[in-house]
């Protein structure tokens, strides 16, 4: 054998020999009920706090800091409870979760749910252009990198119109970071590090059991309320402006594979006796007019639109609903989680055949 095949050949035999030890540690932590990177904080703790109780949850939401400020399981399930309707819900939604963490975790949960789960909210999102640079090889990013939407997120960035050099350099990276998952990286000490309850749910315990955490009761972030107040001092139209540039921004085509990989999901969920909910939730910078004439179209299930500025423009022009630039407040909180709740209804009562969990 040539010297450039045997040193091929010890390569192929090293990183086969990696990759069964990394698949061995990985079992060998699952034993241990590790078998996930979980950042500390937040993340941390609603799932372990969903995990434990999973069994009294028929509905849960996922989704982005709009979801997880902005819908309320106790509000929800009251107006749903105001129609005659029972369920008990619960906010499984983080901050930064984007349309890749939000495939990656709905089919986790869905896999590892009770047969109490009936329903998924899912808000919809772009795929996200990138990662931001403080999301860059965190727990939770490495977390969701696993063959499958590692590959997703790969091509889907290959296919995206910006410059060749971004595209390579944006799936390079999304390349690394799934060989970062499959090497296990932090995931031991994510197994022995058991968390802390964060500050915010020790000081409001009560929302601890849903999930739920507005902006207004969190200190840390007031500053960002300050910069909405500071604009509106400075410019009386700002809210304004920004419906103005929300409609000027147009309609975009739809991204690669996008509902492809929404129908997989679709029929993951169904497989599972799981039944989604796609919802577009405000204040958004545009109106994702692709994603509406999918589902009139019928290619997908389920869709609710509140982000429309000219259905819903209090969302968007009213100082006293706004907490900041992408969030509403408690207040606007609790009006958007009884809209949503509303356009539920109907679909939550409607009689379904739910096959047995595999």
């Amino acid at each position: 054998m040539s010297r450039t095949g045997r040193f091929g050949l010890n390569v192929a035999v090293f990183l086969l020999a990696l990759c069964a030890a990394a698949l061995g540690v990985r079992r060998a932590l699952a034993r241990l009920g590790a078998d996930e990177l979980q950042e500390a904080g937040v993340t941390r703790f609603k799932l372990d706090t969903y995990a434990r109780h999973a069994a009294d949850y028929e509905l849960v939401f996922i989704g982005s800091s709009r979801m997880y400020r902005q819908v309320d399981p106790e509000v929800f399930d009251d107006a749903l409870a105001r129609r005659g309707f029972s369920t008990s819900s619960y906010n499984l939604g983080l901050p930064g979760m984007w349309f890749y963490e939000v495939l990656y975790r709905a089919n986790r949960i869905a896999v590892r749910a009770p047969a109490a789960l009936r329903w998924m909210v899912i808000e919809l999102q772009d795929p996200d252009p990138g990662d931001e640079p403080l999301n860059q090889n965190s727990q939770r990013t490495i977390a969701w990198h696993t063959p499958r939407y590692t590959w997703i997120a790969c091509r889907t960035e290959l296919a995206s119109e910006r410059s060749l050099l971004e595209r390579l350099s944006s799936a390079g990276g999304h390349l690394v970071q799934g060989f970062m998952n499959a090497l296990n990286l932090g995931l031991l000490t994510s197994a022995l590090d058991r968390g802390t309850v964060p500050l915010e749910f020790r000081e409001h315990a009560e929302l601890g059991r849903t999930g739920y955490m507005p902006l207004d009761l969190e200190p840390a972030e007031r500053v960002r309320r300050g910069r909405l107040v500071r604009a509106l001092l400075k410019e009386p139209r700002y809210l304004e402006r920004q419906v103005e540039l929300h409609r000027a921004a147009g309609a975009v085509a739809a991204p690669s594979g996008l509902f492809t990989n929404l129908a997989r999901l679709v029929g993951e969920l169904r497989q599972h006796g799981i039944e989604p909910i796609f919802v577009l939730l405000p204040p958004s910078s545009r109106t994702r007019t692709e994603i509406v004439a999918a589902h009139e179209n019928g290619v997908l299930p389920n869709l609710i639109d509140l982000e429309d500025p000219g259905r819903f423009p209090e969302f968007y022009l009213e100082p006293a609903l706004r907490f900041d630039k992408h969030h509403l407040n408690q207040r606007g909180a609790e009006r958007l989680t009884r809209l949503l709740a509303a356009a539920c209804f109907p679909i939550l009562s409607t009689p379904r055949d739910r096959p047995r969990r595999p």
